[in-house]
Formats: structure tokens, sequence, C-alpha cells
């Protein structure tokens, strides 16, 4: 992994959105939960905590991801985190989430098979 990457394992949680820009570029966005599993120290039992993450990808990455990948699967993704800030209209108070520029994201094969098809790479 180069500076700055960053590897994730989850769940798609609703199926791929892919939509065009006004230039015609594919941008896909997905909802990938990531779960975390430990024992309490308080009580000793098992606590899961689920975090969700909001995910992009543009051009044929985004096209295949759209085409591959559906709600439940689970993936292995990699990429550059980013922070959107912004200030609610409403109430004037400034939010912020995480969200993740996706470079790759394919199955996790650790629970699943999958059938590969190559497809032809265009030259800009």
């Amino acid at each position: 992994m180069s500076d700055g990457e960053v590897r994730l394992v989850g769940t798609l949680g609703a199926d791929p959105e892919l939509k065009f820009t006004a230039t015609g570029k594919a941008l896909c966005s997905v909802r990938i939960a990531v779960g975390h599993r430990y024992k309490s120290r308080d009580s000793d039992e098992w606590v899961e905590k689920t975090t969700w993450l909001e995910a992009t990808a543009w051009d044929s990455l985004a096209e295949n991801i759209a085409q591959s990948l559906s709600k439940g699967n689970r993936v292995v993704g990699f990429g550059r985190l980013d922070m959107d800030e912004w200030e609610d209209k409403e109430t004037g108070a400034k939010r912020s989430k995480i969200t993740m520029q996706i470079d790759s994201l394919g199955p996790d094969l650790r629970w699943a098979t999958c059938e590969v098809a190559r497809t032809e790479r265009t030259r800009a």
C-alpha cells in the first residue's frame, strides 16, 4: 500500500448506484458496512459495532462495480479517505463525514466465488 492508501473489508449495504455527469463521466456510489467485534471489559460479553462508509468510484471502475456487485456482497477495497465538510442549511451547524475514493473494489473470495470476465481497455 502506498502513503495515504487504506484497505477495508466490508459488506455492501445497498446496490451500487451508477450515475453519469453532464459530460458523460461514470460515477458509482456505494455504502459499505465495516464490522468490528470485541469483548467488553465491563460485561465480558461480545459487542458488535458497525461503521458505515460512503465510497465513490469513477469511469470504467464505476461501471464495472455497478455491473458486478450488489447488496450483501462482501468486498475488499483500496482507496483514499476524504473529509467532506459543510454547513447545515437549517441549523447552521458545521457537519462533516469521511468518504472513500475507491481505487480498487472487488468481491471478498474468502466466503464466495466469482467468475471473472475481462473488459476491453480503451486508451484515452
